[in-house]
């Protein structure tokens, strides 16, 4: 289980690149196939407001395969 907590525009970064990236302190094995992404996410962003002091988020998780290449793959964004 991981908790990230951030507010405003302070942690956003200082540019579009900013990115804040967890890692388990070991590779966690997946044992054969898998079809989902479980994650829960809770913001105080509204995708019916426009606020910009509060910047929007795209999640996305890290795979690594068993050659040890890296794959981005976009879960969703919080805008």
């Amino acid at each position: 289980m991981a908790k990230f907590v951030f507010s405003g525009p302070v942690s956003s970064g200082t540019n579009s690149e900013s990115r804040v990236v967890a890692r388990p302190p070991k590779s966690i094995a997946i044992p054969g196939n898998f079809d989902s992404i479980e994650l829960w996410g809770y913001g105080n962003r509204w995708g019916w407001q426009d606020d910009k002091t509060m910047p929007a988020i795209d999640v996305a998780t890290l795979i690594t395969d068993a050659r040890g290449k890296e794959f981005r793959v976009p879960l969703t964004d919080i805008s």
